[in-house]
């Protein structure tokens, strides 16, 4: 849930495999900018350098290639423009804090960083709509997560709980 914590989770965990859910649809394609990014940077200072300002057109251009064939590039690129400077205010003020406490992260720290782009790379993060309340997004994560012997040891819903009563289903 969010733009950026299933990223600290999944580097502070050395997650094997990560579901990134959310329920808004605007948070499930800026992780697809984010994938786009962790590909094309081997390092995370290379990373950083996506969501500034004086590279925002190269940014722009990388997605449309990156994404060409993927039918919400549009959207993709519209969620990017918007969000690019909030993005990177909140990057920056994480990194200050997990700096300031010593906790390393992918923005901060090479091996996280390394092991991030490497599950990124191996197609290990899926970021995925899914409605909690719905039938079908959880219970789909954990047919999968059993199929493939792969237990989930973290959930992380943010405050998504605030939001709703919690249903039988969930």
């Amino acid at each position: 849930v969010g733009t950026d914590q299933g990223y600290l989770f999944a580097g502070w965990m050395k997650s094997e495999v990560a579901w990134l859910i959310d329920y808004d649809k605007w948070v499930v394609l800026i992780h697809k900018a984010y994938q786009v990014f962790f590909r094309e940077a081997e390092t995370k200072e290379a990373f950083w350098e996506f969501w500034l300002q004086h590279n925002r057109h190269k940014s722009v251009k990388l997605l449309k290639k990156r994404l060409k064939d993927d039918p919400e590039q549009k959207q993709v690129l519209n969620v990017y423009w918007h969000d690019r400077r909030e993005t990177i205010k909140r990057l920056r003020r994480l990194t200050r804090v997990l700096k300031k406490t010593g906790v390393p992260s992918y923005l901060t720290d090479d091996a996280s960083y390394a092991h991030l782009r490497g599950m990124v790379m191996a197609g290990r993060i899926r970021p995925l709509l899914a409605n909690l309340y719905g039938t079908g997004a959880m219970k789909g994560i954990a047919e999968v997560s059993k199929k493939l012997n792969i237990p989930l040891r973290v959930l992380y819903l943010s405050n998504a709980e605030g939001y709703w009563k919690y249903k039988p289903q969930f």
